[in-house]
């Protein structure tokens, strides 16, 4: 980038930063953030600009730029952008749908509740290394004693403790109960909620409210039992799924849509191509083409941000075992992977405590830390941004932990949650000086 381009840059942030002083004094801010006082926005605040909360910076950009406006290409000029998100990395991914299709019969259900435990416990299998994240599972077919009975074996197959799951695997037993989230009239036009999307809505909501974190999968089993809409009308599938869509985006939770395929030989879904199109993922779950009768094949018929390849599986002690995958790191490199990712978090942590800058323990917060590791390029060679998630979110979470969620109030007398360093965590980096 030539001196010509930083200036403009420069010049341009510092427009921006002179528009949204003027915005919050017109609103009557007397402390504005400290970004906004001493000058242009740091890059480090562009979680702020992601994820919202009562950010004031938040608020006046947003104002300032309604959704039918343009992209704000100015601002986003000066912040580089986030890494995709995904919470099955190359498979599921977040702010979008993706849905699961297979036979009646087949054990898509049952794949999804294994899939709800794995991301509830950041359990490493099928591939999948997140971190233990909420999930909700919407079971239409299903009544309690069905997904007790389902849920029992797999925990003891998995060597899981079902007591683990309570406040992280948050299940719905809807068999026999009206189960339409969106519904279309006759031969109408538009799709419309209805009073089982509002409490939806709702448990989504109580999640936030009950300050713990957010839902980060909602299992939807299956289409047929939710969406009471024409499937063979594209502009009704495709409000459908962009409705999903927004609520996926809204809580910054992954959509998993369970359907089954059309009666003909071939098919892999029912209805218009709408079905394909408006998803970023679709996912197949189909028996093995052998004898075996306990043998699956789960493969990605469409990948919108991943290439397409498939996990060959066999159903054993109430649970789904991977018979073709391998990890590539070896016990040594993993052990200073997680060695070099932990000292860097903490190293986050105390550089925020001595600038006077707060960081946030929940990525639905402004300034959530690993957002800002990401933003500021300081995470370690080794590991990735969802490595780096993962341990963050178990270091909070360890019974003699090194950093923990702190609770605070500011200067208003507002209650405000962040990160720091607990007394083992100052000593851990001292030793590792």
């Amino acid at each position: 980038m030539s001196d010509g381009d930083d200036m403009n840059l420069e010049a341009g942030a510092a427009y921006l930063d002179g528009q949204i002083k003027l915005k919050l004094v017109e609103e009557g801010h007397k402390d504005p953030p400290p970004h906004i006082s001493d000058g242009p926005p740091l890059d480090s605040y562009a979680p702020g600009y992601q994820s919202g909360g009562d950010d004031p910076y938040f608020k006046a950009h947003t104002e300032m730029s309604p959704s039918l406006l343009p992209m704000d290409l100015l601002f986003l000029s000066t912040h580089a952008p986030h890494e995709r998100s995904w919470l099955w990395k190359g498979w599921i991914g977040t702010g979008h749908v993706t849905s699961l299709y297979g036979a009646g019969g087949v054990g898509k259900s049952l794949l999804a509740m294994q899939l709800g435990v794995f991301v509830s416990t950041g359990g490493n299998s099928l591939g999948i290394n997140c971190p233990p994240s909420r999930v909700l599972g919407f079971f239409a077919e299903d009544d309690e004693q069905e997904l007790h009975r389902r849920l029992w074996y797999m925990c003891k197959g998995l060597n899981v403790s079902m007591s683990s799951l309570i406040g992280r695997f948050d299940l719905l037993p809807r068999a026999g109960e009206d189960n339409v989230i969106l519904r279309s009239e006759e031969n109408g036009a538009l799709v419309h909620t209805t009073s089982v999307w509002d409490g939806l809505k709702k448990r989504l909501e109580q999640a936030v409210a009950e300050d713990k974190d957010s839902y980060q999968l909602l299992i939807l089993d299956n289409i047929a039992q939710l969406l009471a809409i024409n499937e063979n009308r594209r502009t009704l599938v495709t409000q459908a799924v962009n409705m999903l869509t927004g609520l996926a985006l809204e809580y910054r939770m992954a959509i998993l849509l369970l359907g089954h395929p059309a009666k003909g030989d071939g098919s892999q879904y029912s209805g218009s191509t709408a079905w394909d199109a408006a998803v970023r993922a679709r996912l197949y779950l189909e028996r093995a083409k052998n004898d075996s009768t306990d043998e699956l094949v789960l493969r990605k018929a469409k990948s919108n941000f991943s290439q397409l390849e498939e996990i060959k599986l066999k159903y054993a002690d109430g649970h789904y075992k991977p018979m073709n995958l391998h990890f590539e790191l070896d016990p040594e490199a993993s052990a200073l992977r997680l060695k070099e990712t932990r000292l860097a978090i903490l190293m986050e942590v105390k550089l925020a405590d001595e600038e006077g800058r707060h960081v946030a323990p929940s990525k639905r917060m402004s300034w959530y830390l690993p957002d800002i590791m990401d933003i500021e390029k300081r995470i370690p060679q080794h590991a990735d941004f969802s490595f780096v998630e993962l341990e963050f979110k178990r270091m909070l979470k360890e019974k003699t932990p090194l950093i923990e969620d702190r609770k605070y109030h500011d200067k208003r007398g507002n209650p405000k949650r962040d990160v720091a360093l607990t007394k083992r965590g100052e000593r851990e980096l001292e030793e590792n000086k």
